[in-house]
C-alpha cells in the first residue's frame, strides 16, 4: 500500500497541473488498487482528501472523465466507507462528484 500512498500524493499534484498522461497513470493505479482490495483502498482514497479534486476532473472532453467516474463508483460501492460517511453526517460526500458527472452526461447528449 506504500505505492498507493505515493500514487495519491502524485495525483494531488498532477490534478492541479492537469497533466493528462500523469493523471491517467495515477488513475490506472487507483483502479488496480481498488480491484485488488476495494475496502482498504476506498478508505485510503477517502482519507486522502483526493475526492475533492475529482469534481474538477469530471469535465467534458477529458480523457480522464471515465476513469474518475469509475473510481468514484468503486469507492461508493464500498459499504464500510458509505456507512462511515453516513454516521459522520457526510452521506452526501459523493453527491457533488456524481452531480457533475450527470451534468456532463446531459451535456454530451446535447
Amino acid at each position: 500500500m506504500d505505492n498507493l500512498s505515493d500514487t495519491l500524493k502524485k495525483l494531488k499534484i498532477t490534478a492541479v497541473d492537469r497533466t493528462e498522461d500523469s493523471l491517467e497513470g495515477c488513475l490506472d493505479c487507483l483502479l488496480q488498487a481498488l480491484a485488488q482490495n476495494n475496502m482498504e483502498t476506498s478508505e485510503k482514497i477517502q482519507e486522502s482528501g483526493i475526492l475533492q479534486l475529482f469534481a474538477s476532473l469530471l469535465i467534458p472532453q477529458s480523457s480522464c472523465t471515465a476513469k474518475v467516474a469509475n473510481i468514484i463508483a468503486e469507492v461508493a460501492k464500498n459499504g464500510e466507507v458509505f456507512l462511515k460517511n453516513f454516521s459522520a453526517g457526510n452521506i452526501f460526500s459523493f453527491t457533488p462528484y456524481l452531480s457533475n458527472l450527470c451534468e456532463l452526461h446531459v451535456w454530451m447528449l446535447d
